[in-house]
């Protein structure tokens, strides 16, 4: 596998430009990592661009497939229990009025963060995670030297019957879980940087979604929870169905006109992506992956064909 190859010339003047002008001159990701100081120097020193870049990375690119993934698993769960459905589509339509959903308005959705909760809850895209100790120390009455790397599966603890009643059961109306027993994003110092980010999205997405549509599973598609990287609902067709009931102002936009902006958007990616590789003097902020197909096998073997009502289960996690 060759490595990622990241053009980091614009990146960098991004963020010589930021320094310039002051940070406060600007609302946005980059001026907040600026403006970020590190509590243990005094609160005098900031991050290098260097280290900037690599937060950049962290969220732009760790939270693309996490996010998709999440989303469709919730999509899912939807339309297999059509009474928490109909309650999110309540809520939407109550908050939102027939607006797109804003920032602000997550604090008043608070079905639809469960509906995600419980989603990420049953299907964490990060399904497995490592950790290294720093000294010997003894985890469940097995000793573990200094220096060995731990793995973990979230996965697994979320559908553990003495944690969760009725752990495979899509419950979003059920009790908080008890602390360290929810872990999608990891715990600790080493827990995901986006997560607040990620959820954000995650919440806002599906509301806008529900204020005009429902997503219909199509006939004879078993799904399989396939255990990549990710964990990724794998295959899952819906179609787009326009609610009747549903309050959002203005014409709809029809499935045919999302695909063709889509379609639009992809090709505007692709003619991006062929100028820059012609101008080797002024590279694109593109990150370029290329992978060999057995560099990125499946760590595990798929899963169990679920129904859109049943969770499923995971097989090769253990």
């Amino acid at each position: 596998m060759r490595p990622l190859q990241m053009a980091t010339g614009p990146s960098a003047r991004s963020t010589a430009d930021h320094r310039a002008v002051g940070t406060t001159d600007h609302e946005d990701l980059l001026a907040t990592l600026l403006a970020a100081r590190d509590d243990d120097g005094g609160g005098a020193s900031g991050m290098s661009d260097a280290e900037i870049r690599d937060q950049l990375l962290t969220f732009l690119f760790g939270g693309s497939e996490t996010m998709a993934n999440t989303l469709a698993w919730a999509v899912h769960l939807l339309a297999g229990h059509p009474d928490a459905e109909r309650r999110l589509h309540a809520e939407v339509d109550s908050v939102l009025a027939g607006r797109d959903p804003a920032y602000q308005d997550i604090g008043q959705l608070p079905w639809t963060q469960r509906v995600i909760t419980e989603a990420v809850r049953l299907y964490p895209t990060g399904w497995m995670f490592t950790r290294t100790t720093t000294k010997d120390t003894v985890l469940g009455g097995q000793a573990i030297p200094a220096r060995t790397t731990v793995i973990y599966s979230p996965y697994l603890l979320h559908h553990r019957g003495d944690l969760f009643t009725e752990p495979k059961r899509f419950g979003p109306d059920r009790p908080q879980p008890a602390r360290g027993a929810y872990i999608p994003f990891g715990a600790g110092a080493r827990q995901c940087i986006g997560d607040a980010y990620a959820l954000t999205g995650a919440v806002l997405t599906p509301a806008a979604i529900a204020a005009r549509w429902r997503l219909i599973p199509a006939p004879g598609q078993p799904l399989r929870a396939t255990v990549q990287t990710t964990l990724v609902p794998h295959p899952l067709p819906m179609r787009t169905a326009l609610r009747s009931d549903a309050r959002v102002q203005g014409p709809a936009v029809t499935p045919a006109a999302l695909a063709s902006r889509y379609q639009a958007s992809i090709r505007t990616a692709e003619r991006l992506i062929a100028k820059a590789r012609t101008r080797p003097e002024r590279p694109a902020v593109l990150a370029e992956l290329v992978v060999e197909p057995d560099a990125m096998r499946t760590v595990g073997i798929n899963g169990q064909p679920s129904n859109p009502g049943d969770p499923g289960q995971l097989a090769g996690a253990a």
